[in-house]
């Protein structure tokens, strides 16, 4: 059993991280979609080499 102090600890750091989580849910988001271009244009590219 957590004693109430350590939950209310708890609580108070996951209240923080939930206030900060939108902003890293869109970092992260950001960062996918970044990727999925880059890797769409090394498809485009490695077609194009295979192609000529």
């Amino acid at each position: 059993m957590i004693h109430n102090t350590q939950f209310e600890l708890a609580c108070g750091i996951c209240l923080e991280m939930l206030a900060l989580w939108p902003e890293v849910e869109c970092i992260q988001q950001q960062l996918q979609a970044a990727s999925t271009v880059l890797e769409g244009v090394k498809a485009r590219q490695d077609f194009l080499t295979v192609a000529t």
